[in-house]
């Protein structure tokens, strides 16, 4: 809270063994106090295998009963009241001292604003949305066993409590989820548990599955909704459905797929062959029936005209319909004067230009994961949340987004948000894991400010 980072490099950690209790004792040394806080003490040290090399901080804070009493203790220290009244009784002596300062550095300016602000960034790290992702991957009646594959993106541990299906519950003891390297990308691993005959007769209803999970140590306990569907590890896994292929008109070594002019609709996933680039004429209407998504293992190019009879518009009619994007060459996908209706567009190792593109009625806009992003002069509305990005950059600007809950929800990346209007907007962004994100704005009679 005291913002003193400077101590926990490798080179700055000194302790002292007292021989009269026997402990090592921390000493504050090359503290240079009064900095940003951007992370906590234990933040991306609890690391779990057999192969990783443990620093000695890791290897402190990999002890879970240790982390445990460390938790307990940040929680004291970060509350309101106490950094209140510590500050009310040293004032008279704070002002005494402040004033022989001031006597020779006048200039100098003190605040206690650094800490309040310190204190409501560890308040948000302890009170993170959502430390990682569930997916139910299988579940077997036979053995009573069901596995979930957990997406870690949290630089925290945490203990899962308990997993419930409706109105049943079966609770945990010391199941310790590791937290994330900032540096690493996310990756998925099963955790399977021993179920109740109860617990699946209730999966198979179709009963909602949720987990609740806390910060190891910490008092507060949070609900987790379960994805009850398989996470998909690449986009090569999914099976490819051809039926709806015979619109596509495709070059004689299958590298550009084209789609001419007109209306469409669309029943099955379609998955275009690895590498193909695929190309839509202006003035064309993709109707997406179910839940169909379009799979794009390449690059894209969409470019509608600027009248609205000429974009190329796409309208879902189920609950998940999607454009799927994913190329690791280094061109730049391009989508202009696009309309997507109740469709998302995400994004995995791609590049794209987008501009004067709508997103309407959703639940997610734009989804990135390990991708660049460019998004000028476009407007989103009525969509739960317009921009995820996970490992990813990303550039928005001229962009008006209404009627939303989240702006911008990130995990790992770094983005600029540049004169883009914000309207009925519950919450600009959502960190779920360190991100830089840098909004600027133009306000009247002044600079640019961020």
């Amino acid at each position: 809270m005291l913002g003193g980072h400077h101590s926990l490099d490798w080179s700055d950690v000194k302790y002292y063994y007292n021989p009269n209790t026997e402990r090592i004792e921390p000493v504050a040394y090359e503290s240079v106090s009064a900095f940003e806080t951007r992370k906590l003490c234990g933040s991306y040290n609890y690391v779990v295998g057999e192969n990783v090399k443990k620093t000695f901080h890791q290897q402190l804070f990999t002890d879970a009963t240790f982390f445990k009493a460390y938790i307990r203790e940040v929680e004291k220290i970060v509350s309101k009241d106490d950094l209140e009244t510590f500050f009310t009784s040293v004032d008279q002596e704070l002002n005494e001292k402040l004033n022989i300062i001031y006597s020779e550095f006048p200039y100098k300016d003190y605040s206690t604003d650094v800490y309040f602000k310190n204190q409501k960034k560890i308040q948000a790290i302890l009170d993170e949305p959502r430390p990682y992702q569930v997916f139910l991957q299988e579940f077997d009646t036979s053995k009573m066993k069901m596995t979930l594959a957990l997406g870690i993106i949290t630089q925290l541990p945490y203990e899962i409590k308990s997993i419930s299906c409706g109105s049943e519950k079966i609770r945990f003891s010391n199941v310790i989820t590791p937290s994330k390297s900032p540096n690493d990308l996310i990756e998925y691993n099963n955790y399977t548990f021993t179920v109740s005959q109860k617990f699946i007769e209730k999966l198979q209803k179709g009963k909602t599955l949720e987990m609740d999970v806390s910060i190891l140590g910490a008092s507060k306990v949070k609900t987790l909704e379960v994805f009850a569907y398989p996470y998909q590890h690449t986009l090569k896994q999914r099976s490819e459905k051809i039926s709806g292929l015979s619109f596509f008109q495709f070059n004689q070594d299958s590298t550009m797929a084209y789609l001419t002019s007109g209306a469409y609709e669309f029943s099955d996933t379609i998955v275009l062959p690895l590498g193909t680039k695929l190309t839509i004429d202006r003035a064309t209407t993709i109707t997406m029936l179910g839940n169909s998504q379009i799979i794009v293992n390449g690059d894209i190019e969409f470019i509608g005209g600027r009248d609205d009879e000429d974009h190329i518009t796409f309208i879902g009619t189920g609950e998940n319909n999607i454009i799927q994007v994913q190329s690791n060459k280094k061109k730049f996908s391009k989508l202009k004067y696009v309309l997507f209706d109740n469709v998302a567009l995400c994004c995995s190792n791609a590049q794209l230009n987008v501009e004067h593109v709508a997103f309407v009625n959703n639940t997610n806009a734009i989804c990135l994961d390990k991708s660049y992003l460019t998004l000028v002069n476009s407007t989103v509305s009525n969509v739960s949340k317009t921009l995820i990005a996970y490992n990813s950059t990303f550039k928005v600007s001229g962009t008006s987004v209404s009627n939303s809950d989240v702006f911008i929800e990130s995990a790992n990346s770094k983005g600029e948000v540049f004169n883009s209007n914000q309207i009925k907007v519950k919450k600009f962004l959502n960190e779920l894991s360190a991100s830089e994100i840098v909004k600027v704005e133009r306000k009247k009679g002044s600079k640019y400010v961020k």
